[in-house]
């Protein structure tokens, strides 16, 4: 058994923070014993679980990109193994891996599977092997935008007064409805 305190019996209660390191277990108790007892006492076994912390992102005035990278972040206490992390679209919560290192961070790219801007969205870091006691999420909503890329005209192109020429684009976000299209003569 490994020291918690020793206190007076009349206080009956003792604040106990628990270590991070060398407790996760489902065979954790917790023994009562002094030299004026007639006998010490062990609690039943109780288990003791790892806790995640969202750090990043966690402000309400965070922006990013479709296309972007998010960097998320996190502090662990305990072993934790294997982390799951997820991205919530303001609708719904997708996976986004269940391998990230137990330290992280997870580098989640804001393209491919995540395809809506949003005002709604958060990050949820889980133990991968205990989602439902060992989870934590972003304290708030962040930002996140379309993306438009003008692909013509381009620096090379040479376009004649009078003349019809395709404008295009590119987009990330499927919830874009309109674009404005307007032009500059000074730059």
């Amino acid at each position: 058994y490994t020291p918690i305190a020793t206190v007076a019996s009349a206080a009956l209660l003792k604040a106990w923070t628990l270590p991070t390191a060398s407790i996760i277990s489902t065979n954790v108790k917790v023994k009562a014993s002094g030299a004026e007892l007639y006998q010490e006492d062990v609690s039943d076994q109780f288990e003791v679980k790892g806790n995640i912390t969202v750090t990043y992102p966690t402000a309400a005035d965070i922006t990013f990109t479709l296309g972007q990278n998010l960097n998320v972040t996190w502090t662990k206490a305990g072993d934790l193994g294997n982390v799951q992390v997820e991205y919530y679209d303001g609708t719904q919560w997708s996976l986004m891996t269940t391998t990230a290192p137990e330290a992280g961070p997870y580098n989640l790219v804001l393209d491919g599977t995540i395809t809506t801007a949003t005002n709604l969205p958060k990050v949820r870091v889980s133990d991968a092997d205990d989602t439902t006691n060992v989870t934590d999420e972003s304290d708030n909503a962040f930002m996140v935008k379309p993306l438009i890329t003008v692909t013509a005209p381009t620096a090379a192109s040479n376009w004649l007064v009078g003349s019809a020429q395709d404008i295009t684009w590119t987009k990330k976000g499927t919830n874009i409805n309109n674009v404005k299209i307007e032009y500059s003569a000074d730059g």
